[in-house]
């Protein structure tokens, strides 16, 4: 395995603090490793337990988390579920399966905090999925079942197969959240095929997508290239929106951001009434998080 011994700074305070409720909708949990070590990974992982997470939603005064299962544990949701069950609740979970997964162990994530199931798709055709993870040809086969528990599909796979899948999950009535703005073609623009129908999804409300910059932008560059399709998405729909900050960044080396400034990034990108319907409203409503002062 591939570990990565340095421990993720804390980040400091966004300018604007979140309103109550604020939700980050993607990071990711990794170790204690001396009782959890990570499998196989195609990058070095860093320990980053889920109590680190919460300090960091702390640290930036955000309410509530999103864990999305990394490849590196596979369909082992052992991290995941002693995380989501010691955070009292501020945490929802996303879960790894192949289609032979048991109805027991779908229903036990479910108890746990699973709201659905993570699929990913190479990029481009030289690359590859990474280890760990499950491909977007097993959505049909899971489309039946993610109905049943109530559950939605969550896919990172470029513009073209988001559109693709997303419209065979609309017709089977299963909700889809595309990661990463939908992984558009920054070269391609906001007007390129595949995400003008990406864009036609999230206007009709059948899909969800996550806007993080830091897949899609780079941060010399103040995130600009993200900057387009941000502001495409919440023309079309802000309903179905989510701010994420994908921490603890993997795969980015030294290019690692500051979650603080990636708020108020968000902030200086979205108006004041969208800017807490996503922080705030979205999220509770996709992940069943109970409304603010519920007992």
């Amino acid at each position: 395995m591939l570990t990565d011994a340095a421990p993720r700074p804390l980040p400091g305070a966004p300018r604007v603090a979140p309103p109550p409720g604020a939700t980050d909708s993607h990071a990711h949990a990794f170790g204690p490793f001396a009782t959890y070590p990570p499998g196989p990974s195609s990058y070095p992982v860093p320990e980053t337990p889920a109590d680190r997470y919460l300090a960091m939603l702390d640290a930036v005064g955000l309410s509530r988390g999103v864990l999305v299962q990394p490849g590196p544990y596979a369909q082992d949701h052992t991290v995941l579920v002693e995380g989501l069950r010691a955070a009292g609740g501020r945490l929802a979970g996303i879960g790894v399966a192949r289609p032979d997964v048991s109805d027991g162990t779908l229903y036990r994530l479910a108890e746990a905090g699973v709201r659905g199931l993570r699929f990913i798709e190479p990029r481009s055709p030289s690359a590859s999925a990474p280890p760990g993870s499950v491909g977007a040809a097993a959505l049909e086969a899971f489309a039946p079942r993610l109905a049943d528990l109530g559950w939605h599909a969550q896919l990172w796979a470029g513009a073209a197969d988001c559109a693709r899948w997303g419209t065979m999950l609309a017709e089977r009535g299963v909700p889809v959240v595309f990661d990463h703005l939908a992984q558009p073609d920054v070269g391609a623009g906001v007007d390129a095929p595949a995400f003008r129908e990406v864009r036609a999804l999230v206007e009709a409300g059948v899909a969800w997508v996550k806007i993080p910059v830091c897949r899609v932008g780079t941060a010399a560059n103040g995130f600009a290239e993200a900057r387009p399709f941000h502001d495409a998405l919440l023309e079309a729909n802000p309903d179905r929106l989510l701010w994420a900050s994908d921490w603890p960044f993997v795969r980015l080396d030294d290019r690692v951001p500051d979650v603080g400034e990636l708020l108020d990034l968000f902030r200086s990108w979205t108006p004041g009434p969208e800017w807490e319907r996503i922080l705030v409203r979205n999220p509770a409503r996709l992940y069943g998080f109970p409304e603010l002062g519920a007992a």
